[in-house]
């Protein structure tokens, strides 16, 4: 992150305002709000330990969401598959629920909206596992950096 600090004509530092990397170009160009000089760019340094806890904790929760999400997926289309499988070995007359109700609904177009959940969840199923795969390798890199800091505080 950078810090644009504006200079005052005794050199102390009246203000510091963080700006994204997208409007760094713009504050190097202008002058402060007073229009007394230039604003001078300082790199701030690598984020603390306690920062990187906060992440990795922030990252433990998105990952326990994401898996909490797969899970009810998971379920979901097993459901649709069950009632997909029993639906093709079946003559009777199969009944929808609609509400509270219980509707009486043709076997192929239950079928056919069957199909269509089943592939509908496949695909979200298939996107969280991708999403819990990063959250993963980004959780376990950012738990190795950390690991790696404690060590070394220990060392000294």
């Amino acid at each position: 992150m950078f810090h644009v600090r504006k200079s005052r004509e005794a050199g102390l530092c009246q203000e510091e305002d963080s700006l994204p990397l997208l409007r760094l170009q713009n504050s190097l160009q202008a002058k402060n709000n007073n229009g007394e000089g230039p604003c001078e760019v300082i790199m701030a340094a690598q984020p603390s330990p306690e920062e990187h806890l906060s992440t990795l904790q922030h990252y433990e929760q998105q990952l326990h969401q994401c898996i909490l999400q797969r899970q009810t997926l998971q379920s979901q289309l097993l459901e649709t598959e069950n009632a997909l499988d029993l639906l093709g070995k079946t003559d009777e007359q199969p009944f929808k629920m609609v509400g509270p109700l219980l509707v009486a609904t043709e076997k192929k177009t239950l079928t056919e909206e069957l199909a269509a959940k089943k592939d509908t969840l496949q695909i979200r199923l298939n996107n969280v596992q991708q999403q819990e795969g990063q959250l993963q390798q980004t959780f376990q890199e950012l738990q190795r950096k950390v690991m790696q800091h404690l060590q070394q505080q220990k060392k000294k």
